[in-house]
């Protein structure tokens, strides 16, 4: 006779083998779920990472194309640029960021306000940093014409010399997305962007310590801007030497989790401010072809132009039949070529080839 106790036995038998198995769905359910959420997570951070590396490049392309223009538009020393916001208020102006033939500081941020640009961001939200070339900067009183090089010394992120600031590869300027603060290579404590309204700046985040403004926290490139030990500082630039800004980013040899530079350095080269330079003085030109006989050597420039030399480097040959003309600028490639067009009584550009 079957024990009454079999069929009990075997019931719990598989009863608890239901529950071992609802356990091991439910384990399995949690383990697939938490996988999806770090999946998705990373998704989400890759996706907030691509939106902030889009927002930088805008910024620094918008910035750049205003340089560009400020540097052709320039009435009196075309080919020049600003000399950086030092206060934070927006302005390249007298007194706050220069004075005399010198800007206030080689690492500020870019003047937004006079290159008539809206208040660019970068993908942190942290407005864009600027350094100029001292012989490029419009308060400058040496000659500038396209032959002056730029002073400043670019490195790749393995610390390689790009552009040298000594020679004839240095760079005219540099835009500087700062990104989030870090912890600078050196110290101990994340980098401070704070000010006090009332203290230290107003109500607007421009700083008031005038002397200097890099007292105050918000205007102290060392804030933004990193840093490499014993290679390179972007916070510390002087120009003409090799002492310049190191491309980011950049992440620490012994711990390459983190991060040590984070900058999106964007150089603006001599060919840069010169292709769009030469433009202007091959329209600066045109105008003062005003018939259909151009003159066998180059016709008197304005004064500004002569101060800079442009009558030096430029080079003008008249065609035969005397109706076109070409212009060349040393030491660039670039050649405009000019002619006299009888519908609208005028000097026409019809070709440009090269590059500065």
């Amino acid at each position: 006779m079957r024990s009454p106790r079999v069929p009990r036995l075997r019931a719990s038998i598989a009863s608890a083998s239901r529950q071992r198995g609802a356990a091991l769905f439910i384990i399995l359910l949690l383990i697939v779920v938490s996988a999806g959420i770090v999946f998705v997570s990373r998704l989400k951070s890759a996706a907030v990472d691509l939106d902030a590396q889009r927002k930088t490049a805008v910024a620094l392309a918008e910035a750049k194309s205003a340089l560009l223009g400020y540097a052709a538009s320039d009435a009196n020393k075309p080919g020049s640029l600003p000399c950086p916001d030092a206060n934070n208020d927006g302005e390249s102006k007298p007194i706050d960021d220069y004075s005399g033939a010198t800007c206030v500081v080689a690492v500020g941020r870019l003047p937004w306000k006079t290159l008539g640009l809206s208040d660019l961001r970068d993908g942190a939200g942290e407005r864009l940093w600027y350094a100029v070339s001292p012989k490029f900067a419009a308060n400058a009183t040496s000659p500038l014409n396209s032959t002056v090089a730029g002073q400043i010394t670019v490195r790749d992120a393995n610390g390689n010399i790009v552009s040298n600031g000594q020679g004839a590869t240095g760079v005219v300027a540099v835009i500087i997305a700062p990104g989030p603060a870090l912890i600078r290579q050196g110290q101990a404590a994340s980098q401070d962007r704070s000010c006090t309204a009332g203290v230290n700046c107003n109500a607007m985040d421009v700083c008031t310590t005038a002397s200097p403004f890099t007292a105050t926290p918000k205007c102290n490139p060392a804030n933004y801007l990193d840093v490499v030990v014993a290679l390179e500082d972007n916070a510390d630039f002087q120009a003409g030497t090799l002492n310049g800004f190191i491309l980011g980013p950049v992440k620490d040899v012994t711990d390459p989790t983190r991060m040590v530079v984070n900058d999106a350095v964007f150089p603006i080269t001599r060919r840069d401010v010169m292709n769009v330079t030469t433009s202007r003085m091959a329209g600066e030109l045109r105008a003062l072809l005003t018939s259909a006989s151009y003159p066998m050597t180059m016709p008197a420039l304005p004064a500004w132009a002569t101060a800079n030399q442009w009558d030096t480097v430029m080079s003008y040959a008249r065609g035969m039949m005397g109706t076109t003309a070409t212009l060349g600028f040393s030491p660039c490639s670039t050649a405009y070529t000019l002619q006299w067009d009888g519908s609208t009584g005028s000097t026409v550009i019809t070709a440009h080839s090269g590059t500065c």
